[in-house]
């Protein structure tokens, strides 16, 4: 029979800086630059298309870390693909849905397009109240960079 082990993934990786160490875990601060960052014009683009991100991680031994330090934060591919299905997808169909539904019953575009807008309230809150469980699976681990000692 065969298995899928997702501790097999790909991952997904970003550079960073040490910005806080705790017990358990290291405060990471990435770049998150545009989808256009392979670009040859990269260098023409405003600053508008980068943004700073803190991201809390797990870290084995984490007082091996020290602020300021360059490090390295790996998250599963798999459950990269997972936060897009939860922070986009689910909430399109949803929102798709809502209109088609409202449009079959009212033949209404303004009340279609406010029920499709407001079908995110509930959504949302949902995924809020489900943050703590979410923050456990959404892991990021921190790993030293070779230069580094």
């Amino acid at each position: 029979m065969l298995s899928i082990d997702y501790k097999m993934d790909n991952y997904i990786e970003h550079e960073g800086v040490v910005v806080a160490v705790n017990k358990e875990n290291v405060v990471v601060k990435i770049i998150q630059n545009s989808a256009c960052s392979g670009c040859h014009a990269k260098g023409a683009c405003s600053a508008a298309d980068r943004a700073d991100k803190e991201i809390e991680a797990i870290a084995m031994d984490s007082e091996k870390f020290h602020v300021g330090e360059k490090v390295l934060l790996r998250g599963s591919d798999h459950l990269g693909r997972q936060a897009v299905l939860i922070a986009f997808v689910l909430p399109f169909v949803l929102m798709l849905l809502m209109i088609l539904l409202l449009m079959f019953l009212f033949a209404n575009e303004g009340v279609a397009g406010l029920g499709a807008i407001f079908v995110l309230i509930p959504y949302y809150a949902i995924l809020y109240t489900r943050k703590d469980k979410l923050r456990k699976k959404f892991v990021f681990q921190v790993l030293k960079l070779d230069g580094n000692k």
